[in-house]
């Protein structure tokens, strides 16, 4: 998963979690706002329209890369807390 936020062109550094996903912690909004761009214009990054929360307070955009691995890019904006969470699609590694 580390590779794929690499090829995407998100030079953050992550961590895999305990429920094996990985992790990236956006510092600000502005590259929060990199990373949404990244996402839309990728052609093998499909947003899930239909799944994707957005309010003036939070954030939460799904995205499924190659039909392979789901992308979930949150912001909470009051907070000022950002992250982008990579999983496979299955749960599996």
């Amino acid at each position: 998963m580390e590779e794929l936020i690499k090829k995407l062109g998100i030079t953050l550094p992550g961590e895999y979690t305990r429920s094996n996903s990985y992790t990236v912690d956006i510092k600000s909004d502005a590259e929060w706002g990199k990373i949404y761009s990244l996402l839309e214009t990728n052609d093998d990054v499909e947003s899930l329209e239909d799944n994707t929360l957005l309010t003036i307070h939070n954030a939460s955009l799904l995205y499924v890369y190659n039909d392979e691995y789901q992308l979930n890019l949150k912001a909470d904006f009051d907070n000022e807390t950002y992250s982008l969470v990579c999983s496979k699609i299955g749960g599996m590694n």
